[in-house]
């Protein structure tokens, strides 16, 4: 089943109500909302351009995010996201959570004035792939942009045949956003 639910969580001494997409559905489950289209995640941004901070992580961390926001900046898309020093309201960290989830997209806000935490577990990536090696950098690559694809809007799980990153059934260290991922963003925005 699912796992949304409302979280009230301090951010940098501000407290905001949070909902929690977590990774650990089911096939066929559908999170969120009724959308527009079945592959749509109204919690996701406005526009396709935004601003990002890594907060919490040394550099290789950073490294690995960064490489994760190349991913979708190089596709076919509208896509642009940047990396700030800023104070945002949009963080991307990862720590040792003691979750079953590989990453979770929390947002709060409206779709214009959204804002958002994504965490990624490194303990669950830790289990799946031995840490340390290629193959753990490529997942904590490709469990980060999954996880931007919720602010691209993407929901977990499309109904599709086509292959998707946003799918849980998707190879752990797949790095780069599959066909149907950059459609669907054409497509919304």
């Amino acid at each position: 089943m699912a796992r949304i639910r409302n979280l009230r969580i301090s951010v940098r001494r501000v407290t905001l109500r949070w909902t929690l997409v977590s990774c650990v559905a089911p096939f066929g489950t559908e999170l969120g909302t009724t959308p527009a289209h079945a592959d749509y995640l109204e919690g996701g941004m406005s526009t396709p351009v935004f601003s990002i901070q890594t907060y919490g992580v040394n550099d290789t961390w950073a490294n690995w995010f960064n490489g994760a926001r190349h991913r979708w900046n190089d596709t076919p898309t509208p896509a642009s996201i940047r990396r700030t020093i800023k104070d945002v309201p949009r963080d991307i960290t990862a720590g040792r959570y003691d979750d079953s989830w590989s990453g979770n997209y929390m947002y709060a806000g409206t779709r214009e004035r959204r804002t958002f935490l994504i965490r990624v577990n490194a303990r669950r990536l830790a289990e799946e792939i031995e840490p340390g090696g290629r193959g753990f950098a490529l997942a904590a690559i490709g469990t980060s942009v999954h996880e931007l694809g919720h602010a691209l809007s993407l929901a977990d799980n499309p109904e599709t045949s086509r292959s998707s990153i946003m799918k849980y059934s998707r190879p752990l260290t797949r790095t780069h956003p599959y066909d149907y991922d950059i459609d669907e963003v054409n497509r919304i925005y």
